[in-house]
């Protein structure tokens, strides 16, 4: 259940966000800035979730997202994994 509630978040966040007027590079370096690569992932499976679930697939979001990595799916099934989901360190 906990990996449901976290995944709706993330999702929720990169929308409110993206929204807001944040393209994916600006997220992708803050998260660089402010995180690691491990976070990276996590933003951009989290972007393609939020792409597909508000039908952002035209062109340029599709290249923006795919510009930061491939498409896969968001898993928060380890510690290590939800520690990311959050932005906490590596447990």
């Amino acid at each position: 259940m906990v990996d449901v509630v976290v995944l709706d978040l993330l999702v929720r966040v990169v929308h409110h966000v993206t929204e807001a007027g944040w393209p994916p590079a600006d997220l992708a370096e803050l998260v660089r800035r402010q995180l690691d690569e491990r976070h990276l992932v996590t933003l951009c499976a989290a972007l393609h979730d939020e792409g597909r679930e508000h039908r952002r697939r035209d062109h340029a979001w599709v290249e923006a997202v795919n510009t930061i990595g491939a498409e896969r799916p968001l898993v928060v099934g380890t510690a290590d994994d939800l520690a990311s989901a959050l932005g906490w360190p590596h447990c």
